[in-house]
Formats: C-alpha cells, structure tokens, sequence
C-alpha cells in the first residue's frame, strides 16, 4: 500500500531539525514531483496504480532518513554548518558585546551632536538632556540584544544546524548580557560590561532567550 503521509512525515522531521519554511517547502516540493515521477514511470512499466505508488514510495525510501541526511548535506554545504563550536559559541556572545557597545557609542554621540546643534543645554545641577540622551543611547543598544541573537537563530535555521545550536547562542549572548552594568553618575549615562561589584542584569539576560524561545516556538505553516 501506498504511504499517504510520507510527503508529511519529511516536512514534519526537516521542520523538527529548525529548518528554515522555504527550504521545507522546497525540499518537500522537489520530493512531491519525484514521487510522481516515479508512479508515472511504473504506470508505464505496466503496474496498477496502487502497485506503482507502492514502488515510488519504495523507491523514495523512509522519509526521516532522506530528511537527516538532506540535513547532513545542508550542513556540509555552509561554512556555519562544518564549524557550529566556533559559529555559535565563540561568534555570539563577541558579536552582542561589540553590537551592543558599539551601537552605544555611536548613539550617544550622535544624540548629543544633534543636541549641541539644536542648542539643547543642560541646567546646572540637572541631569536633563544629557540624561535622556544616555537613556536613549542604551535603549538602542539594547536592542542589540535582540536582533544579534536573532540573527544567529536565522544562521542556525538557514544552514540546517538546528534548534540546540540557536538556543546555545543565546545563552552564550545572555552570560555577558547579564554583566552589563548601567549607571548614571552625574548625569551622563555610561555603560560597560564588568564583573567588578557584579549584580546580574536580569533584564539584559532574558532578553537573547527570549528570541531563543521565540524562535522555538514559532507557528508552523500547515500543509504547503
């Protein structure tokens, strides 16, 4: 007898791997011609329908097996995929520290150049706009926390690598988030990364692993 949920029973496993929707899709798709292909070949052999979809399905083999071993080949084909160690344990939590100070910096500086231009002061004794300025500037760097983590939930996805590396990368992104000291001495908003006096920065944290969960628990698109 033929096996109606082989075409399913692919999409399920390439989806459980992390695999990004497109690539599914198109793997599944690819899968679903071939197939049919195959039937049309042994309907033209001579065989009866329900013997020719019995040989396609024969032919194609299991399923779960062809979808590990697109996924090997996935992996095999991106440098992500062959060095996952230094991609995602060495790359994130550097790239989120550089993201996130250098994205401060620059923020501030720029908030400052334009209110210097636009003559904005601060009263003496206030902490006023050079405040708000700062706050700002670590609101934007913040959100270096998010998209940085997202981007290696993305690279995980796209190179077949699977949920646990996404997931190990925002952990790796949240230990040095968590290091993240913000203070205001004086008006000027100054951020650094220390472990000096070090009390976590809970925010700073959850904030990478809650891309990581996101992105586990994302809804899946039904049948293409």
């Amino acid at each position: 007898m033929p096996d109606p949920d082989l075409i399913e029973r692919l999409r399920r496993r390439l989806r459980r791997w992390g695999c990004l929707p497109g690539y599914v899709e198109r793997v599944v798709t690819e899968l679903a011609d071939h197939r049919d292909q195959l039937r049309r070949e042994g309907l033209a052999a001579g065989l009866s329908e329900p013997d020719a979809d019995t040989q396609a399905d024969a032919r194609l083999g299991d399923p779960e097996v062809l979808a590990d071993q697109l996924v090997t080949r996935l992996r095999a084909s991106s440098w992500w995929g062959r060095h996952r160690v230094l991609g995602f344990c060495l790359f994130p939590p550097v790239a989120a520290v550089a993201a996130g100070l250098g994205v401060f910096v620059l923020a501030g500086a720029l908030a400052a150049t334009l209110a210097d231009g636009l003559g904005v002061s601060r009263p003496a004794g206030s902490a006023g706009p050079a405040l708000l300025v700062g706050a700002g500037a670590v609101g934007v760097a913040l959100s270096a926390l998010v998209l940085v983590p997202m981007l290696f939930c993305w690279l995980a996805r796209r190179h077949g690598c699977g949920r646990r590396w996404a997931w190990l990368a925002c952990g790796l992104i949240a230990l040095p988030a968590s290091m993240l000291v913000i203070s205001a001495p004086g008006g000027n908003v100054v951020m650094a990364v220390g472990l000096a006096a070090w009390s976590p920065n809970w925010l700073a944290a959850a904030l990478p692993l809650l891309v990581g969960f996101l992105a586990a628990v994302e809804p899946r698109p039904g049948r293409g």
